[in-house]
Formats: structure tokens, C-alpha cells, sequence
């Protein structure tokens, strides 16, 4: 999949060179992330719950207008990941009757997407947008905090430690879509994407659990002159 990735930059790199009109923006915003996977579906079919945990998500992004209504966009983000695990069974942990045990993962990335985008422009200033693209995902640290609930009053627990042994990359594939808004010399940009990942976030092949992400961003990009 690595190579997958480099040969669609190497295919995208052109049109880069040749683009009309080039931006450079920065961009920031909201994420809600979670575990998918066959083995997260069967953990939730026994009634231990996966949960969306907010997050934020920062970073800087190139546009390359190749035509009116087409473009390539390559970011470079820092996105934090996560879930948040409910098992009901916590008697491993103690004898409590009704006890369950909560786990918070929180795992650091470095998303670098590569987006074919397409506009729909609607008037001169707001240009509504679509795009697609493959995301090179390269981790940088996980926490784990474990925290066993005997009564909503009694929490046991809660330390935040290393994490178990994430894989350092992961491969996925955003879709999504916004608005760009002209306004002076650049243009300001808000998009909802979705990110799905294709890779399995531990190295073991009987443990699928993968990404599930959607961010929310605004930025703004400033045309160069090239």
C-alpha cells in the first residue's frame, strides 16, 4: 500500500507543475474517531461498546488549480484518533457485582492525503467542492487509560500509560467535500471528509480493528505567484 501511495504522488506530480493558479493554506479543526473491523463488530455484538471520542485536528495543505473545475490538493495534518471501550464484563478486575471497565485509546498521526477535487462553482465568490484521495497515515505515539467502574461515584484506575503495539502506519481513503469562499487574496475553505482505514492498526492478522474518522476543518489558503 506504501507503494500504492508514492505511485499516485508520482502520477499527481505533473499536474502540479502545470497548475493555473497554486495555493498554500492552513487548515484546522474537529475529529470524531473510532475502532471498525471485524473484531470491533464482534466485540460490539457482545455487548462491549465502541465509542466516537472527540478530537482536533491541525495542519498546512497545497491546492494545484489544473482546470476551472478540477484540482489536486496534498496536506500534510496532524490528527488524533482514538476510541472510547466499554466492556460490561469486568470481573478480571474485580468482584464488584454491576462493575465494567472503561478503555480510552488516544493515538497520534501525521495524515498525508492526496485529493483529486472538483468544483461546482456557483458564482465568482463561493465554489462548492467534492474530492477523493488515498491518506498515508504515520503514527506518532499512543496512551491508553483503563478505568474499571464499580458505581458512577467509584472509579478505579484512570492513568494514562504507553499503548499497546499500534502499527506505525496505516493506510486509508478520505472522501468529502465543502465550500471555498474567495475572499481577498485567497480563499477560505470548509470541508467535511470522512477517512476509512484499509489497514489493520495492529500488526497481529487475527486482530482487525481499523481508523474510523470524520474531521471538520476551516482554513484559509493564499494564491502564490509562480
Amino acid at each position: 500500500m506504501l507503494c500504492f501511495y508514492f505511485a499516485a504522488l508520482c502520477l499527481l506530480y505533473p499536474f502540479l507543475l502545470s497548475s493555473q493558479d497554486t495555493f498554500f493554506g492552513m487548515r484546522a479543526g474537529l475529529t470524531q474517531s473510532t475502532f471498525g473491523g471485524e473484531l470491533a463488530e464482534w466485540f460490539e455484538d457482545n455487548g462491549q461498546s465502541f465509542e466516537y471520542r472527540p478530537a482536533f485536528t491541525t495542519g498546512i495543505f497545497l491546492l494545484a488549480q489544473f482546470s476551472e473545475y478540477a484540482a489536486f490538493q496534498t496536506e500534510l495534518l496532524y490528527v488524533r484518533r482514538g476510541t472510547h471501550f466499554t466492556n460490561h464484563d469486568a470481573t478480571n478486575f474485580t468482584t464488584e457485582q454491576g462493575a465494567h471497565m472503561e478503555t480510552t485509546y488516544s493515538i497520534n498521526y501525521i495524515d498525508m492525503p492526496l485529493l483529486l477535487k472538483f468544483s461546482l462553482p456557483a458564482d465568482q465568490y463561493l465554489l462548492p467542492f467534492l474530492y477523493a484521495g488515498p491518506v498515508l497515515c504515520i503514527r506518532l505515539g499512543t496512551m491508553r487509560q483503563k478505568t474499571v467502574v464499580t458505581t458512577p461515584q467509584e472509579r478505579n484506575g484512570g492513568n494514562w500509560y504507553d499503548g499497546d503495539n499500534i502499527s506505525t502506519q496505516d493506510f486509508a481513503f478520505a472522501i468529502g467535500g465543502g465550500l471555498d469562499c474567495n475572499v481577498g487574496p485567497g480563499r477560505i475553505q470548509a470541508d467535511l471528509r470522512y477517512t476509512m482505514s484499509f489497514g489493520e492498526i495492529y500488526p497481529v492478522p487475527s486482530i482487525d480493528i481499523r481508523n474510523r474518522t470524520f474531521l471538520a476543518t476551516l482554513g484559509y489558503a493564499w494564491k502564490l505567484d509562480m
